[in-house]
């Protein structure tokens, strides 16, 4: 009885754990975002994950998005002052961007 009764909690976690697998996720895209901020030489961007391309969902689903990412860079004065920070070079994340739709 005891091994049985193991098995059936072993199923139902499997069971309430498939919808937030990593498995039902497609790829996303890294989106920087336009503002930065300048610490000394060093800079810090916000980049957050979206769909590669637009979706269209019900109003009883939400889309669930790997969470954003800080990324810090360098400052680049560009033709602004040799003490400024222009741009903000940063590469995107090396986390992966997934994201799947969720009922609410």
């Amino acid at each position: 009885m005891m091994k049985s009764s193991v098995c059936g909690l072993t199923m139902l976690l499997l069971f309430t754990l498939a919808p937030v697998s990593r498995g039902n996720a497609d790829s996303g895209t890294w989106v920087k975002q336009g503002e930065f901020a300048q610490i000394n030489v060093f800079c810090q961007r916000l980049y957050t994950c979206q769909p590669t391309e637009d979706i269209v969902y019900s109003s009883e689903s939400k889309l669930v998005v790997t969470p954003p990412e800080t990324v810090r860079g360098v400052c680049y004065a560009g033709a602004g002052a040799v003490d400024s920070c222009n741009q903000c070079l940063t590469n995107p994340p090396n986390a992966v961007c997934e994201w799947h739709l969720e009922e609410k």
